[in-house]
């Protein structure tokens, strides 16, 4: 997934909720403005059509602060999405974010 536009630093701390406050929360090395999830680590079930909304937050590696960020015209600090009823055995998700 993206990380916000001017984020510059080699890691970022994500944060991912689900509506029954399940939190995957790691620290991750910033590749071409992207992370990957690691799915061996948080689970390939995880992300499923009965957990969301999901909230993602982007949190300094350093201090925990959550990062706040430009999104749709509007200073945020976090995103929320829905996996499509359907999907299952989920391998790869792309947040396209920014």
């Amino acid at each position: 997934m993206e990380v916000p536009p001017d984020y510059i630093e080699a890691t970022i701390r994500i944060r991912i909720t689900k509506s029954n406050n399940v939190t995957f929360e790691q620290t991750i090395v910033v590749e071409d403005g992207l992370v990957e999830i690691p799915l061996d680590v948080i689970g390939n079930d995880w992300f499923n059509p009965y957990g969301g909304p999901y909230t993602l937050q982007y949190l300094d590696p350093m201090t925990n602060n959550i990062i706040n960020f430009l999104w749709d015209g509007q200073m945020v600090d976090g995103v929320q999405w829905n996996m499509a009823p359907g999907m299952s055995d989920i391998t790869i998700c792309t947040l396209d974010i920014f």
